[in-house]
């Protein structure tokens, strides 16, 4: 680039020396402008797909050594928009079909078109990477014919940021200059991803070699301009705690400006400078700068004195003493809010799942879960790493105290050494003998289940009754297991059904016993389930020592839906069983069946959410000489393993960490029956229970956990320091109360009033959501939950309600209760004048429980005060309405995954919306931004404002949904209230003013979410409800189990 005529002149000359007969191409040399990528495939010149990138780099730095951004962040979209139109054109006009890329460069929103390459560009890679599909394979089907579907990734969808960033090897090149310009200088280069762009670039820093700066940073920088760019910057470096040197002139311009900075002196006369005064080479040559960001004032052209200038002398001593170096301006602010980004997060980088992108083909599973009922014979540490490494997030341990049984001593040991040493979540089964009856009563909230590995019968009653004792004597709520077969298995299942308990049966491995478990199977009364041994089905059979006859074997073959599970060595299960599905055996939906959705179901457990484990299908081997399966014919290779969001195993490496684990119902407790309610509320209780999530991975130690803040209260694999203690149960009452460890944090418990939001925090709201997500899952297998019986809620409503009263209604009838109603209709009392003190202190006569509703703010809190009975809140005027706003916090989570982090914008009536002002409040218990949209005489009421920002909470108030719709992650509308306004003309003035259509939808993020208490009116057009967005009556539906849960909860029945 030549930035003066001189540097023309020079260029021209040395050109005629080197040719007089080859012409000269001269372009105009546009600065400060924006380079854009565009790389697509296009079929006889229709697009089929292309993806934008950005440079970070101005233009002038050859796009071989710029790095390279997707999803662009900072291109506005009318550049956008203009360049996909461009390559549209350019497409049509060539008749392109295959591959092409095309630079572009931008500047105050015009386009300009750099190259166009009829070819794959070195950008094709990065980008297929980024976005999950191969651009390369797409052209080639494209170019031999195929049929292929146009645009199948949305690129807009991309949950995370990929950045290209170049390798240089100027420390190999002795005396090269380190600075980029027009001509490519780079010898490879490195793609990384992560949540942001700061996150992926300093990722991409790290791959490079580079090092990030301890204590100190070198600024110096040539043009008056790029100082004042660069100065926010610099401020933010002080501000982040670095010692700042500064040539001369770079330190002056700080010290106009009030920043600190010590001068360094250039060096001069090709030696380094020798006095009092700091040299910027000694420096460098004694690491004292961990950082050096050199500016020249331009890429002048080079002359042989410009290899002996300080700056020169400067930028290659950096290289040679291998300190971290940055010449373009871009770059640095870039480098400089992405150590802002650093220090947030604790000098921490985690490792994403995205982090690592597979071009094999890749079958993705959920989560598998092995049901392991054989002693742990090596550590749990490698028992547990061996689960990982075949697939399984989840183990099943039983108590190591297999001879005697179990005691609670023992109970405890195994439990402590599963949690010191468990590097996935885990299950844990006690363990019946003949005469531990007794004490298991006393440890069925401790484990997950009871193994019963029973002597062969004789037959005799004798021999019987103590395992028929451990049916009746096992709480119902949790499974019980057996190994057992021949006359042994028949006499347990006979127990089973006599005491109407569900059984599962492991390791099936004989024709007789796999027909005993269908005959059983076929009595709805009882569930009985079963597994096999993967060996049994698939392993060869030596006929030195076969396992299992051949006669066995095939009935096990044709009683494939008898089996509910497989079980196994860990490495053998998956690539034995996909071997199978290859030879057309099993299918796939088969597989997935019994190693993740009938295991769960057995073992009774909650969801793990962003759980799944990626298999190289591609991979065929054969089980090696020393193995149990020797000769076996697999397939497939775990590459990658991810438990709740985190990578816990990956490239035959396990990256989660001893000790972060916990029993799986333990993390995120199990409403699994009457008697065990209790129990899990009281593990829900605990401080950390729902703040539990895998280690992230420090890129330097990847064994290094995390403890973010996960807000999902879903169950995970780890926990926090101050682990979950043990809570033992009260067996001396028949109906236990609520143990006081849950009142922590829940005064509405303790004093039975749920009367306000202001009664929550966070954890106490968790431990609700966590018995309510479990009351669904009651609901959804059995339709019912039995707790509450002999137990009467008196409903009484003086306004009107249809979800409130019928929700509260339906959730004391699911749960066993009865239900008396009154309201202050023809039949009440109240027409005849008594008052609403009368009334309550009435229907306490009756009730066991109260829900309020009264028209009147305040009215229920004065009522409450005059019962001894529980009383909840159903709403009191434009008040309050808790348990409204505690079902929609319970919707975002189910929806979104998450309450942190997002924006919510109430819009309607949010004067007289008590659901509006509870939910705010909620809201402020978390880290979310607020948006109010309403008339200007519907403003939310000064109080709810003030106490939102009493938590730090950002808030705006509007008029339009224009302004904020964008933005929006949950959008929650109300009705205007006529009931409320004094005349009719008010309410007509306002009423339609703020209306949600599919217009106004589309205009959302596609993963918006759209709420309403109900009713509505006419602020949602009836043409929303197909939109996926609107999740309104799904919010009505999780207003039951929060109802119920709450109802379980004040009662304290177990």
């Amino acid at each position: 680039v030549a930035h003066k005529s001189e540097d023309l002149e020079a260029y021209l000359t040395e050109a005629a020396e080197v040719s007089m007969d080859c012409p000269v191409v001269i372009s105009k040399f546009i600065l400060e402008a924006k380079e854009i990528e565009v790389d697509a495939v296009a079929l006889r010149g229709e697009l089929v797909m292309h993806v934008v990138s950005e440079h970070v780099e101005n233009a002038g730095v050859h796009s071989g050594d710029a790095t390279l951004v997707l999803p662009p962040q900072d291109l506005d979209e009318v550049t956008v928009a203009k360049v996909v139109e461009a390559t549209r054109k350019v497409a049509n006009a060539l008749s392109v079909t295959g591959p092409m890329n095309i630079q572009f460069i931008a500047k105050d929103n015009e386009i300009k078109v750099i190259e166009c390459n009829l070819r794959a560009a070195r950008s094709f890679p990065f980008v297929s990477k980024t976005i999950g599909l191969d651009l390369a394979r797409l052209a080639t089907r494209v170019m031999l014919g195929h049929k292929i579907q146009p645009y199948p990734v949305d690129v807009s969808k991309l949950t995370h940021v990929g950045v290209k960033m170049s390798q240089f090897s100027f420390n190999r090149l002795l005396g090269a200059d380190p600075i980029l310009g027009v001509e490519m200088a780079s010898t490879g280069e490195i793609g990384c991803f992560g949540s942001n762009r700061e996150e992926a670039f300093l990722k991409c820093h790290r791959a490079v070699g580079g090092k990030f700066p301890e204590k100190s940073v070198c600024i110096s920088i040539g043009m008056f301009k790029e100082k004042l760019e660069f100065l926010d910057k610099a401020k933010l470096l002080d501000e982040m705690g670095y010692t700042l040197y500064a040539t001369p002139g770079t330190a002056d311009f700080f010290h106009e400006h009030g920043l600190k900075a010590e001068v360094v002196v250039w060096p001069t006369e090709n030696e380094f400078q020798k006095g009092t005064e700091v040299n910027i080479i000694d420096l460098l040559k004694k690491k004292e700068i961990g950082l050096l960001v050199l500016l020249p004032s331009n890429n002048k052209y080079r002359r042989l004195k410009s290899f002996e200038s300080p700056g020169y002398l400067t930028r290659r001593a950096a290289i040679d003493f291998s300190v971290p170096l940055i010449t373009n301006i871009k770059v640095a602010k870039l480098f400089v809010n992405s150590l802002q980004y650093y220090k947030k997060q604790n000098n921490f980088l985690p490792l994403h799942p995205s982090d690592a992108r597979f071009s094999s083909k890749v079958l993705t599973l959920p989560g598998c879960y092995l049901i392991q009922t054989s002693p742990i014979s090596t550590n749990w540490t490698q028992a547990s790493a061996d689960a990982l490494s075949g697939g399984f997030t989840s183990l099943t341990y039983i108590d190591d105290n297999v001879g005697r049984g179990t005691s609670p001593e023992s109970l405890r040991l195994s439990a402590d050494k599963a949690k010191e040493q468990s590097v996935c979540d885990f299950t844990l089964l006690a363990v019946a003998n003949r005469t531990n009856q007794g004490v298991l009563k006393t440890v069925s909230d401790k484990a997950d289940g009871l193994f019963m590995y029973p002597e062969s019968f004789d037959g005799s009653d004798n021999a019987v009754t103590p395992w028929m004792e451990h049916f009746n004597a096992w709480t119902k709520s949790s499974p019980i297991f057996t190994r057992s077969s021949g006359t042994t298995l028949a006499a347990l299942l006979f127990s089973s059904f006599t005491s109407s308990r569900d059984v599962h049966v492991c390791e099936v491995r004989s024709k007789e016993d796999i027909g005993l478990v269908a005959a059983s199977k076929s009595h709805s009364s009882i569930r009985v389930t079963c597994d096999v041994n993967v060996l049994d089905l698939l392993a060869p059979l030596h006929e030195s020592k076969p396992r299992i006859s051949q006669s066995d074997r095939d009935a096990l073959w044709e009683s494939l839906d008898i089996i509910d599970a497989v079980s196994g060595p860990p490495g053998l299960v998956l690539p034995l069983l996909l071997s199978a599905e290859r030879d057309g055996r099993i299918t796939r939906d088969w597989l997935k069946s019994r190693l993740f959705d009938n295991p769960k179901s057995i073992l009774r457990l909650p969801d793990q959410p962003d759980t799944y484990i990626e298999v190289d299908l591609s991979r065929l081997w054969t089980a090696p000489e020393d193995s149990v399966a020797a000769g076996a014919s697999c397939q497939g290779k775990i590459l990658r393993v991810v438990v709740n969001g985190m990578i816990a195993y990956m490239d035959d490496q396990v990256y989660s960490k001893p000790g972060a684990f916990n029993r799986v119902t333990e993390a995120s407790p199990m409403l699994r029956g009457t008697s065990t309610v209790e129990k899990q509320l009281a593990a829900s209780a605990h401080a950390a229970a729902d703040e539990y999530a895998v280690p992230s991975l420090e890129i330097d130690d990847v064994v290094s956990a995390s403890n973010d803040d996960d807000d999902t209260g879903r169950p995970t694999t780890g926990l926090k320091d101050g682990q979950i203690a043990a809570h033992r149960r009260n067996m001396s009452k028949k109906i236990p109360m609520l143990p006081n460890s849950l009142h922590q944090g829940s005064d509405w418990i303790e004093n039975r009033r749920l009367l306000s939001v202001k009664q929550f925090t966070r954890q106490s709201m968790h431990v609700l959501f966590n018995v309510a997500y479990e009351m669904r899952q009651m609901i959804s297998r059995v339709g019912f939950y039995d707790i509450l019986r002999g137990k009467v809620l008196a409903n009484l409503f003086f306004e009107p309600s249809t979800r409130t009263q019928c929700s509260f209604q339906t959730a004391m009838q699911r749960l066993g209760g009865t239900v008396i109603h009154i309201d202050d209709g023809p039949s009440s009392s109240m027409r005849k004048g008594e008052t609403l003190e009368d009334t309550v202190r009435t229907a306490e006569c009756y009730a066991d429980i109260l829900v309020i509703r009264h028209p009147a703010a305040g009215s229920v809190q004065r009522a409450a005060s005059l019962l001894q009975a529980p009383v909840i809140n159903a709403g009191d005027g434009v008040g309050e309405h808790p348990t409204q706003a505690l079902l929609d916090i319970f919707t975002i989570r189910e929806e979104l995954g998450t309450v942190n982090g997002i924006t919510v914008t109430f819009a309607g009536d949010l004067k007289n919306g008590r659901t509006v002002h509870s939910l705010a409040r909620l809201l402020s218990l978390y880290k979310v931004t607020i948006r109010y949209v309403s008339p200007d005489s519907l403003r939310i009421p000064s109080d709810v404002l003030d106490d939102v920002a009493s938590h730090g909470i950002e808030q705006s108030e509007h008029t339009s949904l224009d302004e904020v719709i964008k933005e929006t992650d949950v959008l929650y509308m109300t009705r205007v209230q006529k009931e409320r306004f004094d005349s009719m003309e008010e309410y007509d003035a306002v009423k339609a003013q703020i209306v949600v259509t599919p217009k106004t939808l589309t205009r959302a993020k596609p993963h918006m979410i759209l709420l309403h208490p109900l009713p509505r009116c006419e602020e949602i057009s009836a043409q929303v409800d197909s939109d996926p967005r609107a999740v309104y009556f799904r919010q009505m539906e999780h207003g039951l189990y929060i109802r119920m849960a709450i109802l379980a909860m004040m009662l304290g029945r177990a």
